[in-house]
């Protein structure tokens, strides 16, 4: 610990030189456009725009250039100073054990959530306090090992994609914001703002929402305003944050300015906002819904790849793809030996190498129990051929029902 702490070392952002590494600001990340936490300095261009939004930076000299011998580390105060230091997030739990914890409070979530969209539908009015203990077992839970959530996340039923999609948003946006760094704060508002950017469907038609053909013009329409009719429950709600709405209000619009309702681009999108958008999509288009079919989680990260600096921001997107993984947990895999597996965690240094539970033999005929394998540290079969996963299967593929692997 006190070498890793003589590693990061703080410096006035005017004597920064090209090849150092940034692991930390003056303040909280989320105060200046910096999406990712941590990046090299390249050129003059790169410091002079750090100097708008930063007086000093803390270097890593693990992963950067260290400061010539005539610069010196400037002196801190230990606690008055304004900077409020980003987190970082280490697994602390193993799956195995979180996933028990993981499987008894997304339920009483998921139940949770229902009754908030029951009641708003009924035009009750919302509780934040009470939405604020409906997430903390969520927020510590990721904190502790992400993959039992996202492994929860990939539980789904067919007749309950709208408040179970605010439950998975809600899980992903955590998962990034852990990726990310952000504080418990952070975490709690993006938690919340996930599950209550789409409330304003709630005041839409059931016809219009459960519809399995495509849409009229008029309909359309009508779900659009979907964003001002939440904007409206949400601003009449006591104690809510401005994240929080901001979330709902812009969760549609698009990196170049091509969604609703206002058409912002780039960073006039507020970066909760941006996060919304961007784990709406990519759970619908891995969900079934009434007009379309589920892509696989492995394509989902694909098809959301190809949306950099196009849809969202490209650097939230490799982040989140970093959070989730590139086979995220829930994804069924062939292996070069024939088996079928589920992914259940993931290998944070080498992402193709994830945790699986072998599900089918080499003849795709189910097996009596479902052993645990870990690629990192398997990686031959028992014949000494190279063990590695071939490809992504589609969702269900084979009758394989993912509720049945722990139940």
């Amino acid at each position: 610990m006190a070498q890793e702490i003589k590693n990061i070392v703080p410096l006035v952002v005017t004597d920064l030189t090209e090849g150092m590494f940034v692991s930390e600001l003056d303040r909280p990340w989320l105060e200046t456009p910096y999406l990712l936490q941590g990046f090299f300095i390249q050129s003059q261009q790169d410091i002079d725009e750090l100097g708008q939004y930063c007086r000093y930076v803390f270097i890593d000299t693990r992963k950067g250039k260290p400061p010539p011998p005539h610069v010196q580390p400037i002196e801190l105060e230990n606690n008055n100073g304004n900077r409020v230091p980003e987190q970082r997030y280490q697994n602390s739990v193993p799956f195995e054990d979180e996933l028990q914890s993981a499987e008894a409070s997304h339920a009483e979530v998921a139940n949770s959530m229902m009754q908030i969209m029951k009641d708003l539908k009924q035009g009750k009015q919302l509780s934040i306090p009470a939405l604020d203990e409906i997430v903390r077992p969520m927020i510590n839970s990721i904190v502790r090992n992400p993959d039992a959530y996202m492994w929860m996340s990939r539980m789904r039923e067919k007749d309950s994609y709208s408040y179970k999609h605010s439950v998975r948003c809600s899980i992903f946006a955590i998962t990034l914001g852990r990726q990310m760094g952000l504080p418990i704060k952070d975490l709690k508002e993006l938690a919340m703002g996930a599950m209550l950017f789409d409330v304003g469907k709630t005041q839409l038609a059931d016809e219009i929402l459960l519809k399995p053909g495509k849409l009229t013009d008029y309909e359309y329409e009508e779900v659009k305003r979907h964003v001002n009719y939440g904007e409206e429950i949400l601003k009449r709600t006591p104690n809510i944050s401005n994240n929080i709405i901001s979330m709902a209000q812009t969760h549609h619009e698009r990196f170049l300015g091509q969604g609703y309702p206002r058409g912002l681009k780039g960073d006039e999108i507020p970066l909760f906002g941006q996060i919304a958008g961007m784990i709406d999509c990519y759970d619908a288009i891995t969900s079934a819904r009434p007009y379309a079919v589920a892509i696989s989680a492995y394509d989902g990260v694909k098809t959301l790849y190809g949306w950099r600096n196009k849809e969202f921001h490209g650097v939230l997107i490799e982040q989140f793809i970093q959070a989730i993984g590139i086979y995220p947990a829930g994804t069924l895999v062939e292996l070069s030996n024939g088996c079928v597996g589920v992914v259940i965690a993931q290998s944070r240094t080498r992402r193709l190498r994830p945790m699986l539970r072998v599900v089918l033999d080499q003849e795709k005929q189910p097996l009596q129990s479902f052993p645990t394998l870990d690629l990192m540290t398997e990686v031959t079969d028992k014949n000494g051929n190279a063990l590695a996963i071939v490809k992504s299967l589609e969702p269900g593929a084979y009758g394989i029902n993912p509720q049945e692997l722990y139940l």
